[in-house]
């Protein structure tokens, strides 16, 4: 009997992991680490998830990454 299995992403993470100089290598790399953990989990399906703006964290603790840098992401919107 075969299970389906859903992996869950964070595309957020995804994003920053693959934003690079160039559109074609950032575009390389979210493909190749998108389908190792497919490959990994042996995910039937997957489910991806993308923040925008404020979200829960921010009403639990207002300084959530307050302290972080500004961080200018290349292609975010591509991948």
């Amino acid at each position: 009997m075969r299970r389906d299995k859903t992996l869950l992403i964070d595309g957020d993470s995804m994003c920053f992991l693959c934003s690079k100089d160039s559109f074609e290598e950032s575009v390389d790399l979210i493909d190749k680490l998108f389908a190792e953990m497919v490959k990994r989990t042996g995910a039937t399906r997957y489910i991806l998830f993308l923040s925008q703006g404020p979200y829960y964290r921010h009403d639990v603790n207002p300084l959530y990454k307050a302290t972080r840098p500004p961080i200018k992401l290349k292609w975010i919107k591509s991948l």
